[in-house]
């Protein structure tokens, strides 16, 4: 891959019983809305048929994803919109940090507090573990992934950095698979490292605009992954559900017989 970002296989991750996920079966990607013709062409060649979409509308209009002919797009919006920080004012206008320009983010965070970012992506997690939308998305997910498993196919998921949305997704899957939690951790938290590059440069151009401290801070901590919010993410579960597993169940309907479903046509 030379024009995305964040696209990772998610096989060769072993279970707590040592079973191995398949590779060319389950991709965790970054935005599809610049890849190249070839990237787009290696894309097809790896087996994949389905491409899932978490973004909301008002994302993934502008910048549509460009998909290798025949594979389908699955729209699975997690939010009607991105939420915002639990507060009012101009900084909740800026629902994509990574993408709009940067004159505007600066003007728009000026005189918003360090943390905002922080607390913002935090309020994106509770959103995530407790909104109707989400479940709905996450539901539909997991049929997709069983349909196309079952077939012999990968599907790959994404949002717009591949790391939220599409983490909490790779988190709830990887668990129904049965793969250990401090694996799953670690899978989420490699999204800070494969987006460096581009948070580095969002960084350097938002720096040559001028941003003050505060700014960066707000904008990186929007654009990369902490720990912190898996944790906000799992303390909302908890809350809400009882914890992931009654939220696989419960809410998602990803019942025993889904997962064995799912585990023999994902596990060697």
């Amino acid at each position: 891959m030379t024009t995305g970002f964040n696209f990772r296989e998610l096989g060769g991750y072993v279970t707590t019983r040592g079973k191995t996920i398949r590779t060319h079966r389950l991709l965790r990607t970054g935005a599809w809305n610049a890849l190249s013709e070839a990237d787009l062409a290696y894309l097809k060649a790896y087996g994949v048929r389905t491409v899932v979409d978490f973004r909301s509308l008002d994302e993934s209009t502008p910048r549509p994803d460009r998909l290798p002919v025949g594979v389908q797009r699955l729209a699975l919006p997690t939010f009607t919109t991105m939420p915002g920080a639990k507060t009012t004012g101009a900084a909740n206008t800026v629902k994509d940090a990574a993408n709009e320009p940067a004159a505007q983010v600066i003007e728009a965070f000026r005189d918003a507090p360090a943390d905002l970012g922080l607390h913002r992506m935090e309020n994106v997690y509770e959103g995530l573990a407790t909104s109707d939308s989400a479940a709905k998305a996450y539901r539909e997910f997991f049929q997709a992934v069983l349909v196309t498993s079952e077939a012999g196919a990968a599907i790959a998921f994404h949002c717009s950095a591949g790391k939220d949305r599409t983490g909490v997704a790779a988190y709830l899957l990887l668990t129904a698979l049965g793969v250990d939690h401090d694996q799953i951790q670690q899978d989420y938290l490699q999204s800070a490292s494969f987006n460096h590059a581009h948070v580095a440069a969002r960084w350097a151009e938002l720096k040559a605009a001028g941003a003050p401290d505060n700014v960066l801070a707000i904008v990186r901590d929007r654009m990369t992954v902490r720990g912190e919010y898996l944790l906000a993410y799992e303390a909302a579960l908890a809350n809400r559900w009882g914890g992931v597993h009654a939220y696989l169940h419960d809410e998602l309907g990803v019942t025993t017989a889904m997962c064995v479903r799912l585990q023999a046509a994902l596990l060697q």
